[in-house]
């Protein structure tokens, strides 16, 4: 396919590389089991019933990982009808009696599931309830601090022991009596914890009591109303200081109180307060472009437990340390993608991880400036080039290491919604997008496809391409040119070859070349939909001969650059040239979206009015011809367009493609 294009001028400055290394995140959620992780797929008569709320009654010690007390559920059958009871306990663990609708019934355990047997069958609709009393070590297999079910150990940096509870994805049942489904979001929850009494217990909601038990024990009742998923559920236990403070929400007459129970050591706190603190512009700052804080009615928070990176519990993310402002906005980032609205199934991850792993770039962003948030995207496409192929949508959910793959599941997860803000090329559409889908699908879960149709209908994008080739294909391109300048003329051939060609054979997308030129580095936005395409441009600079190009020099997209070649055989002439002007505007002006699919609309500076807009095929033909921001272009084919822009101060030409 043949293209004019014509050429803009920008400059950019160079950022070094960022250090590829697995994400604190990963790391800490990544399975260490020794032998196959049990209960992985839905058991069948779970789905007979919803939870409403459940109440953990229970009692623990930060000096081992022992747990005993009781668990009352609330539900409602949602099968015609229901004749079996079904939750999931580590055969490990001890029933020590279940009371369904106050009656103490027997059960069965087969593996890693108790099977109670109704006396009558229960009807669609029916409201029961459950108390399981039990007791046990909610250790993983294996042994303590393996990160999954309740790990007791200390601090190698403060010498502080903690038991804390860690569920993802799996991992739930290891430590209390429980439904594993994502889909059922739980209503409400309390948590009662007797812990010692030099001890502090946190967990998620609102902290209502702290009850003297004897001369030995307080017991803690922490109170949420929001809607839970099973694996957010949490309780860290140590001894703990309190370090609470309130950030006020910009624009808005609510305030979010942040509770961080630090480990009792008067160095912690003096040590990691700074970064402490800044939490609450993190706070305001995701509220603005995320929605509110989800939360906000109850707290965020964190609880200290020594783990390499973080766990999302929601409102109140247990965390190694506070050393790393980028941890500590992920975790954040989570409560909104993840907490609010939870990935539908493990193979939809990204819902939670790539959207709380682009968070960390645009805290650098915002608070860092361009250069920091540069360097950041650096390393995560330096990690993800670092093998050729891969999807992130995940494969295989029975492996937790292929879940949290942090160069698949974290970085690539990360860079493809980098890539979705370039292609949407408008922040306005893209964060409006963010906030559509957490109001859509809040207090629920989500796919990734069900986040393509939010971004679909707040974009005017048609984003297939986009899902299969960065969502479910695999791999990236490598990026070739041929070029030649004669004059103000400029002949560009663009191949590419894709490191996984037999799952993602071709990339279509939108691409920034960068042309180094005797009078500065000038930019175009081209779009490449081929293996080879040839390209034409007007360009009053002289392009040098040596270093000529660089593709994608913002990283925008996945990409690795092939060979820059110059060719004097290569023709300049474009077919078409006389049948679109120049670029003579020094003004900005912006078609968007692009690519498009049944409009496009054009924004100008406050100072420029309409006097007529046109729009040619690749041909040069006038296609439509109209004077008002918001055009349908329902009636044209797929294929690549120019607007040229006419205005009280000149003219404008730009290009999109029609899907």
């Amino acid at each position: 396919m043949q293209k004019l294009v014509f050429l803009v001028c920008l400059f950019i400055s160079s950022c070094a590389l960022g250090q590829n290394t697995i994400h604190p995140c990963a790391s800490t959620k990544m399975n260490h089991f020794s032998t196959p992780h049990p209960n992985l797929k839905s058991l069948a008569n779970e789905n007979d019933y919803d939870i409403n709320y459940v109440k953990l009654d229970v009692a623990m010690s930060n000096l081992n990982s022992n747990i005993s007390g009781s668990v009352t559920t609330k539900a409602s059958v949602i099968a015609n009808s229901m004749s079996l009871y079904v939750f999931e306990l580590a055969n490990a663990m001890m029933v020590d009696s279940v009371l369904f609708n106050g009656q103490k019934l027997n059960f069965n355990v087969v593996g890693n599931t108790r099977e109670v047997t109704l006396p009558n069958s229960l009807n669609k609709g029916a409201a029961f309830q459950s108390v399981i009393y039990y007791h046990g070590n909610g250790a993983a297999p294996g042994g303590a601090g393996l990160g999954a079910g309740i790990t007791t150990t200390s601090s190698p940096s403060w010498g502080t022991q903690v038991s804390y509870t860690m569920s993802e994805s799996y991992s739930a049942y290891l430590w209390w009596p429980c439904k594993q489904s994502l889909h059922d979001k739980i209503d409400s929850s309390d948590v009662y914890i007797t812990i010692p009494n030099n001890c502090k217990a946190g967990s998620n909601g609102v902290l209502k009591s702290i009850t003297a038990v004897n001369s030995n024990q307080d017991k803690y009742y922490w109170k949420s109303r929001h809607m839970i998923d099973y694996y957010l559920i949490s309780i860290s236990v140590a001894p703990y200081v309190d370090y609470s403070f309130k950030q006020a929400l910009t624009g808005t007459n609510d305030s979010v109180l942040i509770q961080n129970y630090i480990y009792n050591n008067p160095n912690t706190l003096a040590l990691f307060k700074t970064n402490i603190d800044a939490t609450g512009s993190m706070i305001d700052y995701l509220s603005q472009e995320y929605g509110r804080y989800p939360f906000y009615d109850e707290k965020y928070g964190h609880c200290m437990a020594p783990l390499g990176g973080g766990m999302e519990h929601q409102t109140m993310t247990t965390i190694g340390s506070f050393n790393s402002l980028d941890v500590i906005v992920h975790e954040l980032g989570h409560q909104w993608f993840g907490d609010n609205v939870t990935c539908a199934t493990w193979k939809d991850i990204w819902v939670n991880e790539g959207f709380a792993s682009y968070t960390e770039h645009l805290y650098q962003e915002h608070f860092n400036g361009s250069t920091a948030a540069r360097t950041q995207m650096d390393g995560v496409h330096q990690s993800v080039l670092s093998s050729p192929a891969g999807s992130v949508y995940v494969d295989d959910t029975t492996n937790e290491n292929r879940i949290f793959d942090s160069r698949l599941t974290y970085d690539k997860g990360s860079a493809i919604i980098h890539t979705l803000r370039f292609i949407m090329n408008n922040d306005s559409l893209f964060f409006e997008t963010l906030k559509q889908f957490q109001q859509q699908y809040a207090n629920t879960v989500a796919t990734g496809v069900d986040f393509k149709q939010v971004a679909e209908t707040v974009s005017g994008l048609n984003l297939n391409d986009y899902m299969n080739q960065w969502y479910f294909g695999e791999g990236y391109p490598t990026f070739s040119a041929t070029w030649n300048q004669v004059g103000n003329k400029v002949g560009l051939v663009i191949s590419q070859t894709s490191s996984a060609p037999t799952i993602t054979p071709l990339f279509k997308t939108d691409l920034e070349v960068l042309f180094h030129t005797a009078q500065g580095d000038t930019t175009v936005r081209v779009y490449v939909d081929r293996s080879s395409d040839t390209l034409y441009f007007n360009c009053g600079r002289t392009i040098n001969l040596a270093n000529a190009i660089v593709f994608d020099p913002n990283q925008w997209i996945l990409n690795n650059s092939g060979t820059v070649t110059y060719n004097s055989d290569l023709n300049v002439n474009a077919p078409f040239a006389n049948a679109l002007v120049n670029l003579q505007s020094t003004f900005d002006c912006l078609v968007y979206p692009n690519p498009a699919f049944d409009r496009i609309q054009v924004q100008l500076p406050n100072t420029e009015k309409i006097t007529s807009i046109r729009i040619y095929n690749s041909l040069g033909q006038l296609m439509i011809e109209d004077c008002n921001h918001l055009i349908n272009i329902a009636s044209l084919g797929t294929g690549n367009y120019y607007v040229e822009v006419n205005t009280n101060h000149g003219h404008h030409i730009k290009s999109f493609v029609k899907n």
